[in-house]
Order: structure tokens, then sequence, then C-alpha cells
């Protein structure tokens, strides 16, 4: 073995390059040789500190045949000492391979870091896609509920209206405008077979902001049965159907113009129209 292979092998075993054949090859040596032994520690120090900045990369396969053959045509030149920053003194042959390990390293972590950005711009690229998509999917949902919601409800309330306006025996009445109707009129029907009551109401005038038409029913003795919100359209007319108590006896109809935030049972305000089922 020359001078140049043998620190080649030093060095490359201090780096964990070397196959097992060379590696027993260069214990026996370390076992034998304290010098050799104190060459390895050196390389050993010094690819630590490499290793500091980058992560360690394993060298070509060739990298020691490089190294030997420039060892052997630097010649006498290639056993010169070089100083090192790490206050180390290198041979030339075990420089040359730190140098190519080096060189491997930093063309690995550029392409690492091109790869790198690449993932992360794609990465980013399809996060917000998902979340854009996502957004999509829960607001078509949402709509998508809310009109079953809505179709759900205004078929109930078709159900109820057709049961109360078809029974022969439901009880059915104008209500009487009062001095806050402002010529607005309405009619009132109750089925006691559907459990139901279906209200029309006409020329209801605007009202404030907050605020909302409401009907409300109650017993012979004033006490509280049922409540229905309106929705009033542009010309003032509304149309309520809504169900009421088993077994209960509406006597006493409402239509209040009162807050939106008005208690249900007792809601505060003006009566625009009334009526009586005695």
């Amino acid at each position: 073995m020359t001078p140049e292979e043998r620190e080649a092998l030093l060095a490359s075993y201090a780096l964990g390059t070397l196959s097992a054949p060379d590696i027993e090859d260069v214990e026996r040596l370390l076992r034998s040789d304290p010098e050799a032994a104190a060459e390895v520690e050196r390389y050993r120090e010094i690819s630590e500190l490499i290793a500091l900045s980058a992560p360690l990369r394993r060298p070509p396969v060739a990298l020691r045949e490089r190294v030997i053959t420039a060892a052997r045509r630097g010649g006498t030149a290639s056993r010169r000492r070089w100083h090192i920053p790490v206050g180390r003194i290198l041979p030339a042959a075990g420089l040359a391979a730190m140098l190519a390990i080096v060189t491997v390293w930093a063309v690995n972590l550029q392409q690492e870091l091109q790869e790198l950005r690449g993932e992360t711009a794609l990465l980013t690229a399809v996060v917000e896609s998902d979340a854009k998509r996502l957004d999509q999917l829960t607001a078509a949902e949402a709509t998508q509920g809310d009109r079953s919601v809505r179709l759900e409800t205004q078929l109930h309330e078709q159900q109820l209206a057709t049961a109360v306006l078809t029974d022969p025996e439901a009880v059915q009445l104008e209500l009487s405008p009062t001095s806050a109707a402002h010529g607005a009129t309405g009619s009132f029907a109750w089925s006691a077979s559907a459990d139901a009551a279906v209200g029309n109401l006409l020329g209801l005038s605007p009202l404030p902001f907050g605020s909302e038409y409401r009907v409300v029913l109650s017993d012979r003795f004033g006490n509280y049965i049922a409540s229905a919100r309106t929705q009033v359209d542009e010309v003032g007319n509304a149309h309520v159907t809504f169900s009421t108590p088993p077994g209960s006896r509406p006597a006493l109809i409402v239509v209040i113009a009162t807050d939106l935030d008005a208690d249900e049972r007792t809601p505060a305000g003006p009566i625009v129209l009334e009526g009586s089922t005695n």
C-alpha cells in the first residue's frame, strides 16, 4: 500500500465510506500503528466540524479511486502539509478527499433545497386549492341544507293548510280591523281535528326596522295557546299556517305589531286585527 493509498483509506474510514473488507484492513492497521490511529482521529474531528453545517452524505463509489489517482499524480507534492482553520495538519490526499466530500455535500444540498422549494410550492397550491374547494362545498352544503329545510317547512305548512281548509267543521271568521289597521283586513280558520290554524292577512302597513306582525291565539280566559311570526310581502300581504296544542280551543285571535325580540307569549304593541271564535 502506497502512502497516498494509506492516507485515502484512513480518511475514508473516518468518514465511514469504506466497504467491509477495507474496514477490517484499516482496523488491523490502527491496532498496530498509533500514528494511523491519530490521523483517523484528526479526520473525524474535521468531519464533525463540517457536519455542523451540512448533513453527511456518502460520497460516490469512485471517490476513493479518484483521490488515489490524484495523490499519485501529485507525487512528492501530494505529501505536503497544509494549515487548516481547525488547527490540525491534514495530509494532501486526505484534504482532497475532504474537499471532494464537501463538494458532494454542496451539490446534494442545493438539489434538496430546489426540490424542497418545488415541493413547498406544490403543497401550498394543493392546500389553497383544497381549502377553496372545501369552502365552496361547505357553502353549497349550507345552501342545500337551508333549501331543504325551507322546502320541508313549506311542505308541512301546505299540508296543515290543506287539512284546515278541507275540514267541514273548521272554525272560520273574518278579523276586525282596529284604529291601527290603516286599511288592513284578514281572515282566520282553525281545525280541531288537524290541530292547526291558518291566517290570511291583507294590506298590512310597513313597519319600522326591527318590528314585525305576529298572530297570537288565546283561550276564552286570555291564556296563551300559540303564536306565529309573519313574513309580509312587498304589497303588505302575509299568509301564516301553524300548529296548535292538541285539545286546545282558541277563542281570541289578535294580530299585533311588535318588536322582533318581543316575548312569544305576551308581545307588546298595538293590535291591528282581532277576532273571536265565540
